[in-house]
């Protein structure tokens, strides 16, 4: 093996590696975001639905591709399908990934948990394009320019000058490796004031609450959950139940009883995981045929 083919191994290694690790730092920062009522508790089960749930959405292209690279389908035929017939056991080591019980290197999966997770810059070849560095949200970028900027003063005397450009970089990485770590002791020692807010279920759709005030304080305020998620009755007047082939309602059948619900996850009081509506139960349950 020539020395260029081993160091172009060996940095892609590396790549790969950070692209793993990035993407499990985000995970643990925000619990899967929008999808975190399927991915805070990430069993292979939950995995599924919150991939029939993304698949649902309007995907660009890329997106949809990572998806049919994992699941293994071809571009036109029912994804849907292809997801929900995927057996949960397959999905297992997304799982023990996301709760940190082992690591994966296998990129498709590593996609598909970026695509879950929101991770930004995805797939993994368009982060080894951008040599490995993470897509930050703008308002942090400037808040740390900000820091920078007030920490080294105008910069005349560290970059500007003949004698700042060779002096002033060591002094600069320093005073922004303090920034970082101050900023990293105030976020540690000061309580998460998002964390004071959490839900409540009532009746028919989620409530923002205090946390000490709630019976269930681990069940966080997730804006998009409250927004969304509704449990609602379908009746012959309903317009549309599905989109592109996919379905827009949510159902848990218990006891004879059906549910409907705007979005998937689990059902607010008996914590079974909800099921997509299909034509079979919109003929029997909505327009009551035998």
């Amino acid at each position: 093996m020539n020395s260029d083919k081993f160091t172009w191994i060996i940095m892609n290694f590396k790549t790969i590696e950070n692209y793993s690790q990035s993407i499990l730092e985000l995970y643990k920062e925000n619990r899967g975001g929008d999808m975190a009522a399927f991915l805070s508790n990430p069993s292979p089960a939950l995995i599924r639905d919150a991939c029939l749930e993304l698949y649902k959405k309007d995907l660009i292209k890329s997106d949809e591709e990572i998806i049919r690279s994992f699941f293994k389908f071809r571009e036109g035929e029912n994804g849907e399908t292809a997801i929900e017939e995927h057996g949960v056991g397959k999905l297992r080591a997304i799982s023990d990934f996301l709760i940190e019980k082992s690591n994966t290197k296998h990129t498709p999966r590593l996609n598909l948990i970026a695509l879950l997770v929101d991770f930004q810059p995805r797939p993994y070849s368009k982060f080894r394009k951008n040599k490995g560095e993470v897509v930050k949200d703008d308002s942090k970028t400037d808040n740390t320019q900000q820091l920078d900027n007030n920490a080294i003063g105008t910069g005349e005397n560290h970059v500007e000058t003949g004698e700042g450009k060779e002096g002033g970089k060591p002094w600069k990485k320093i005073i922004i490796t303090i920034s970082f770590i101050g900023i990293a002791a105030i976020i540690y020692f000061i309580p998460d004031w998002e964390q004071n807010d959490c839900m409540i279920w009532s009746n028919d759709h989620y409530e923002k609450i205090a946390c000490d005030k709630t019976s269930n304080p681990n069940l966080f305020y997730n804006q998009n959950i409250v927004e969304n998620f509704k449990r609602v009755e379908l009746d012959t007047t309903t317009e549309v139940f599905f989109k592109d082939g996919k379905a827009l309602y949510w159902y848990d059948k218990e006891d004879g009883k059906i549910e409907f619900f705007t979005k998937g996850g689990k059902h607010p009081v008996n914590n079974k995981v909800l099921k997509p509506v299909t034509q079979t139960i919109i003929r029997k349950y909505v327009y009551g045929e035998k």
